[in-house]
């Protein structure tokens, strides 16, 4: 999936930043005019790598992007059932909290 295209390529593109790979290598961040195909650029070797929105539905698809993912279930408590605070006072000095 996509294409690395030669550095004497040409695209009118849209910058959206930098990254740096954890190879220490710096790459260009862009997307092409029109249709707004993301642009990745090597600043190593100057080659540009493009990926078209049918491609990345296409991998969406198949890491499971339709499937649908089971709700984590946290261990909140209720209230009311929480131990007291430092700030809440044990009624000895005849205030309650």
């Amino acid at each position: 999936m996509g294409t690395v295209h030669q550095k004497s390529s040409m695209f009118l593109r849209n910058n959206i930043g930098e990254a740096s790979g954890e190879n220490g290598n710096t790459y260009e961040l862009t997307t092409a005019f029109g249709d707004g195909t993301p642009i990745v650029q090597s600043m190593k070797t100057r080659q540009y790598f493009t990926l078209n929105w049918s491609e990345i539905i296409h991998m969406a698809i198949e890491a499971g992007v339709d499937n649908e993912i089971p709700e984590e279930k946290t261990d909140a408590k209720v209230s009311g059932d929480s131990e007291p605070s430092e700030h809440q006072n044990d009624g000895a000095d005849g205030r309650s909290s």
